[in-house]
């Protein structure tokens, strides 16, 4: 014991001229030097990118954003107009009626079926119309026409017919559109002439109840229609009906034969 004390004892009562005391005792000299922050290598900092200006595109123009008048930048502020819509709608029993009282035989199912494709943007096809099957923004027109009071004219080129929703005031704007049949989808026009075209009475029903009309106002129709031949003056008044019925709806092309005199 006592010779490993007396190995040990240089070690701790080193004399201040051994150059071992400057390595090991603790000095405040040696304090500063460790207990100063170690230095890091230096990060370099990333070169400034010359600034681009990034143009916001907006998106093409929608049925909606053509009605409204207004060009909408991204789909969630389309979506906004849309569900606003709705929810007008939703909020008061009487615009509800007021929509159903717009179409042919509308009822509150199919109202809600309207107020629903406002606010989901559908992508099936599950409206039928005079037109044919698919036709998704036909019964949204009854919506935006009475929101916007705005009277929306869709016509059909091939057919030379035109489908009128009328708004809820007098005085209104005319936004129109044209059928484009290939895509499904109603194209922005300046103008549907519909002094030369006929009038189909509702969207989804070209005419009347066949007891509304005279003979000679379904001759006439035939007459406006654009199509001649097949049809005689002889006809009788419910072939002239379902010919014109079935003209509307792109089923058969009436023609019109006139006695030679």
């Amino acid at each position: 014991m006592n010779k490993a004390i007396a190995t040990l004892a240089p070690l701790f009562y080193l004399p201040r001229e051994t150059p071992a005391f400057h390595d090991f005792m603790w000095t405040e000299q040696r304090a500063s030097i460790m207990m100063a922050p170690k230095t890091t290598t230096p990060v370099m900092a990333p070169k400034t990118a010359t600034p681009v200006m990034i143009l916001k595109k907006r998106l093409p123009p929608s049925f909606i954003s053509v009605v409204a008048g207004r060009a909408f930048e991204t789909v969630s502020e389309e979506m906004d107009e849309r569900q606003k819509m709705a929810l007008y709608f939703h909020a008061s029993k009487a615009r509800r009626l007021q929509l159903k009282e717009a179409g042919h035989r509308l009822t509150y199912a199919d109202i809600d079926s309207i107020l629903s494709d406002l606010m989901t943007i559908p992508r099936q096809e599950g409206w039928t119309s005079c037109f044919g099957y698919g036709w998704v923004d036909l019964p949204l027109c009854i919506a935006c026409a009475q929101y916007y009071h705005s009277d929306i004219v869709v016509g059909d080129a091939e057919h030379k017919t035109f489908v009128r929703f009328l708004g809820s005031e007098s005085g209104r704007d005319i936004v129109s559109f044209l059928l484009d049949k290939s895509k499904r989808r109603l194209v922005p026009t300046d103008h549907v002439p519909t002094e030369a075209w006929f009038e189909l009475w509702d969207y989804r029903k070209p005419l009347r109840a066949i007891s509304h009309y005279k003979i000679e106002e379904l001759n006439d129709i035939v007459h406006k229609l654009p199509y001649v031949g097949a049809l005689s003056k002889k006809s009788t008044k419910q072939e002239l009906y379902t010919a014109i019925e079935h003209y509307c709806f792109g089923l058969t092309r009436p023609t019109f034969e006139k006695e030679t005199v």
